[in-house]
């Protein structure tokens, strides 16, 4: 049984034109800080989209 906590995960990019590492690793801190940003730019968008159909 495990006696605590920690974090796993993957991530899986196909892109043919990739010219970086085959393998590589990101931080927890950094992964939540580009997924905050992400979901940060999502939730703008969905603003717009929805002041723009109110209009």
């Amino acid at each position: 049984m495990p006696t605590g906590a920690f974090f796993a995960g993957a991530i899986a990019v196909f892109d043919k034109t990739w010219k970086g590492p085959a393998i590589s690793y990101i931080g927890r801190d950094e992964l939540e800080a580009c997924g905050e940003a992400f979901l940060a730019q999502v939730r703008q968008q969905a603003e717009k989209l929805v002041r723009e159909m109110a209009a």
